[in-house]
Order: C-alpha cells, then structure tokens, then sequence
C-alpha cells in the first residue's frame, strides 16, 4: 500500500507562522497589561507609574551606579537584578539531552526587563537614602508579592529564572522593611515630621476655604494655590514679603482679597506666624510693615465699636493679636445678612436658612482652628524641635510637662478642624455638586467646575480619608507624646551614663592607645568630670541648671522670674540658685554659666513661649485646662 502524504504549501506554513506570532504577542501584551496593572495598584511615583507606555524603562546598564549605600538590604536587591540581567539570555523550546539551547539574542523591550528596570529604578533611588518611609517600601514589596502570584505568565527557561529573581527580592524587602519598623525615630525627627504634615495640612485647608464656599472665580487664574503661591497675589498694604509680588496675580486677586471671605484668609496669610512657619525664622528680617503699623502680640484687642473688617484686617497684617475679632466682625455680617461683599457663593447667602447658618458657623471657626494651629506650630513646636535637635530625647523629655499640653492642643484643634471640612464639604455636595450632574439649576453666584475640582482635591489631601494630613498629623502626634514621656527618662539617663562608662573604658584602655598611636598624645585626660548626663550637661551653656529646674518642679520661682522682659536674666538667676542649693552634686552649674553666657533666644525660647508671651496662652484656649499646665 502507498500512503499519500501531501507536501506542506508555503501558504500553510505562513499562516501557522502567523498564529504562533499572534500568541506570543497575546502573551507579552497579557503579562505588560498585568504588570501595569499591579505597578498602578502599589506605585504612587508617577514617573514609575508609566509603566506600560514610558519609554525609559529599556535595560540599562548592569553596574550597581550606587557609589555609597545606607540600606544593605535595598542594595543586596539592586545586585540581584544585576545578576539576572547579566545571565539573561534567549533560551530555545528545543531541548538537547535535557537542555535548552541558548541563543546569542537579548531581551530590550520585554516586560521582564521593564518591571526589573523599574524595581532597579526605585533601589537605586532609596538604596543612598539616610531614611526611608514605610509606605514606600510596603509599596514596592506589595509589588514583588503581587507578581509572585502569576507564575503562568513568567514561565522558567533560564537556570536563574524572572520569578526566583523577583522572590530573592522581596526577601531583601521585607528584611528592609523590619528595620524600617524597628528603627527608633529620635523626638527631633517626630517634631520635623509634625511640622511637615501640619504646614501641608495648613496650606491645602486655606486653599479649600479659598474655594468651597465661595464664588471667587478669580482663583481659576492661579496656577497654584499652595501658601508661598498666595503671597504673590496679595495687595501691596501690609505684604509680608514685598519682594514675592507678582502684579499680574495680584491685579487678578485684587476684588477676591477685598471680600469678608477673602480678607478673612489675607489677614491669616499676612501673619507672621504664617511667615515664620512657612519661611522660617530668618523671614523675620524680610518682614516690612508701614511705619507707626506694627503691633507687639501683647497689644490690647482694638476696639471694634467704630471699626470696621478692613481696619481689623489691616492691623492682623501688621502683627497684632486680633484676629478674633476679625472673626467676630465676620460672624457679625453673616448673621446680619450682609452678603453682597462676602464672597460666599449664593447657595450659602440665605440668612434664614438653618443648615446654611451652621456651614458658614464651620467656616469661620474653621478659619479660627486654622489661624491657632499656625500660631502653635510656629511658635511652640517650632521652639521644641530646636530643643530636641540639640539636646536630643533627653532634652525633650525634660520638657515634657510642657510638650504634652502643646500636642494635646493641637491634636484636639486638628479633629475639630477635620470635623468642619467634612461638614463644609458635605454641604457643597449637596449645594453644587449633586445639582449640577442631575441637571438642576443652583443658586447664583455659583463657582467654576475647576473651583469645585480644586477644592475636591485639597479636601481629599487634608481630610478626606485614610492617609490624610489629619489622621497622619494626629498618628505623629501620639509618637511624639510616647516618645517624650517621663517614664522614659531613667532609661534614656541610664543609656547615656552607658555609653560615657564605656567610652572612659576604652579611652583608658591599652590596646585603644596602641590603636591610635600617636594621637594618643592629643587627648588630655577629663579631669574632674564624670561620666553622667548631668556632667555633660552642665558643659552646656545656660542648661544644666534649667534642666534640673524643669526635673525638680520649680523650687526656685522660675514662673515668676519668666515673666520679666529678660527670659534669659531670670534663667540665669534661676541657675545661680540651682547651683548654690546642689553645689556638692554639680558644683560646675555656676562656673559654666559665668564663663558662657546663654545666648539669650536659647536660653528663653522654651519659658519665654509659654510664661512670658500672653498671646500663646491666649491662643484659642491653648488649654483645655490652664489651670493644669504644670508650672516648671
């Protein structure tokens, strides 16, 4: 018999050719999309987030480019991917006695190469890092779990496969991401991260007060309304900063700073705790005002009987304590129902309306929280981090009879403020935003669909949810009060008597001495000092003595001397009684501080902030108790 087995047609090979290079387009295309997919879900870098369509994530070169490194995990990661791109090669489906054949071809394009092009990205970018955020690495570990979990989409051809790879990764992670969780953040470092999240708290609240509820359409001119972007548009009388003053945004703002609302948010913009808090202290010297203007924060409230919001504003501006009253004037108008001026948008501008009384009522104390907050950050926490920044956790707990008040201050104004935006909030949804999309008409003047955008967005930054400026202020705030509480303090004394005892150990040992040869003979022997905190502390100018005064409860009237003109002079008489009431413990308090004289803002920033300036007590109940704040 004679089998007939036709021969193959050119046509019938081309078309298997085709449909073998449609399923392997089908494929890369299915693992690129998932890959995508998982690097939007994990990845909040939107340079990373690109990852299907950018163009720079084509290999590289397979050097480390990371001269030096401060997380041996993250770069023990970096040289894994190294090496599996090194080995990388094209790998045949024919096998030979149990072997795939390697061909001389290397992956550019794949999406292999892309997603470990984009963890080599990352690595290199945090592996020299001093610190790292948890989110960050939770993010990129999230990432490398999540592929794992897609092994039918990476099948293994070379002997150190794409997933093994991916896996020694993630071990390297979550190693990095344990000592990003076990490493114990110093009080500086909480207070840093508390001023952070409070001036970016600040600044997207003033901006939603800016357009939630108003009708100025100016705004839509602005390319930013971040708090430094604000003081380019304000009017020339009582600028801050004359030399930010940009007059075409300026001419823009002109009619929106001149109503209730808008001047409400100039007077916090134009006060110098707002200026200090966003330019630090050296703005001071920047900081211009009208001859005969200026007003000391212990001026008495002016007399609004014949004064009217401008006037109050002005003298705001200028550096007085009046901004309540400012407040007050516009509560006053609202209620009156003065609303021609008031910048309110219509839907708010009804007087006998219930609901819309109680969302102008969250607006203005809103407006109040957020002149308190600034007041406090700037003026307290500010003073603190300087403390903790030269004296460390030890310096902080000292002050934790005053620290603690502060966060608990704040912490409650925050929740309040929180509370209010979501109130406002809830009343623009239901004034504007649901009305619009079923087609309804709204009450006029109505603001802009960028308004309402804009203000959804900096909603969603300050208190919108998790991850928000208030639930992370609050979080830091609670490390901050953990981390400087009193129970601490044996501990940390004892750490620090530790390390001098072993220091002297070693400094006196031989082998040290013949370690440092030559130089041994530079080192003078300590004479006459001990190895305890309280022996280097009094080497500090101006400190010895207040730290045993905040430690003993103010045996010797530091309240009183505090309330001088000179914060630094009563310190200093403080410390000339410390030192002759414990002469046999620290004889060298008073010799220190005769040599050196304090400098005066370092010695009285702390007492001077809480005892000699009326205006911090008198910021909005700084207390829920005042007649609690323990005297130091």
């Amino acid at each position: 018999q004679v089998s007939y087995h036709p021969i193959p047609r050119p046509a019938d090979d081309e078309r298997r050719a085709g449909r073998s290079l449609q399923m392997l387009c089908h494929g890369s295309s299915e693992r690129v999309d998932t890959l995508q997919r998982l690097v939007t879900k994990h990845m909040r870098d939107p340079a990373l987030v690109s990852f299907a369509s950018g163009e720079d994530f084509t290999v590289t070169t397979t050097e480390r480019g990371v001269p030096r490194w401060e997380q041996a995990h993250m770069i023990a990661a970096l040289d894994t991917l190294n090496s599996y791109q090194r080995h990388r090669r094209a790998r045949s489906v024919v096998q030979v006695a149990g072997v795939r054949l390697a061909g001389p071809r290397r992956y550019r394009h794949d999406a292999r190469t892309r997603i470990v092009e984009l963890l080599k990205r990352w690595l290199r970018t945090h592996a020299a890092n001093v610190t790292v955020s948890e989110e960050e690495v939770r993010g990129i570990c999230g990432l490398c779990r999540d592929i794992l979990s897609h092994p039918s989409l990476f099948p293994a051809r070379n002997p150190r496969s794409f997933l093994q790879t991916v896996a020694e990764v993630y071990e390297h992670l979550q190693r990095q991401l344990r000592d990003v969780l076990e490493s114990d953040r110093t009080c500086a470092d909480l207070s840093q991260r508390l001023l952070s999240l409070g001036k970016n708290l600040i600044s997207d609240t003033i901006a939603y007060l800016l357009l939630a509820t108003t009708s100025l359409r100016q705004t839509d001119d602005l390319p930013s309304l971040e708090v430094v972007a604000l003081w380019q548009t304000l009017a020339d009388a009582g600028h801050p900063l004359p030399g930010r003053v940009d007059h075409s945004l300026q001419k823009a703002m002109r009619d929106a700073w001149a109503t209730t609302c808008g001047s409400l948010l100039a007077a916090l913009l134009s006060s110098p705790w707002c200026v200090r808090l966003f330019t630090g202290a050296c703005a001071e010297e920047d900081m211009r005002v009208a001859p005969g203007s200026a007003r000391s924060p212990q001026s008495p409230p002016l007399d609004l009987g014949s004064s009217t919001l401008a006037i109050v504003a002005e003298s705001v501006k200028a550096g007085g304590s009046d901004f309540r009253l400012l407040v007050a004037e516009a509560r006053r108008q609202f209620e009156c129902g003065q609303f021609r001026t008031s910048g309110l948008a219509g839907a708010f501008c009804n007087s006998g309306d219930a609901a819309q009384a109680l969302t102008r009522q969250c607006y203005l104390e809103s407006v109040q929280l957020v002149s308190d907050l600034m007041y406090l950050l700037s003026e307290g926490v500010v003073q603190f981090y300087r403390l903790s920044e030269g004296l460390g956790d030890y310096g902080m707990i000292r002050m934790s009879p005053w620290l603690c008040p502060v966060l608990d201050s704040i912490g409650e104004k925050v929740q309040r403020l929180g509370s209010n935006l979501e109130a406002i909030n809830e009343s623009v949804d239901k004034a504007y935003v649901f009305p619009r999309a079923l087609g309804a008409r709204v009450p006029k003047p109505t603001p802009s669909d960028r308004m309402c955008a804009r203000a959804r967005a900096n909603f969603e930054r300050a208190a919108g949810g998790k991850g928000c400026h208030t639930q992370s202020l609050l979080q830091v705030s609670e490390e901050l009060k953990a981390r400087a509480m009193a129970e601490r303090l044996p501990a940390v004394g004892a750490s620090l008597g530790d390390a001098c005892a072993s220091l002297k150990a070693t400094v006196r040992s031989a082998a040290f001495r013949a370690c440092l040869g030559d130089y041994a003979r530079d080192m003078p022997p300590l004479a006459g000092r001990g190895c305890s905190s309280t022996a280097l502390a009094a080497d500090i100018p101006g400190l010895s003595c207040s730290l045993h005064i905040v430690a003993a409860g103010e045996p010797w009237g530091l309240a009183d001397d505090c309330k001088a003109a000179d914060p630094a002079a009563a310190l200093s008489r403080a410390g000339s009684s410390c030192s002759s009431s414990s002469a046999g413990r620290d004889s060298q308090c008073s010799t220190a501080s005769e040599r050196r004289a304090p400098p005066a803002r370092q010695a009285s920033s702390v007492p001077g902030l809480l005892r000699a300036r009326p205006s911090f007590s008198r910021c909005s109940s700084f207390l829920s108790h005042p007649n609690s704040t323990p005297r130091l």
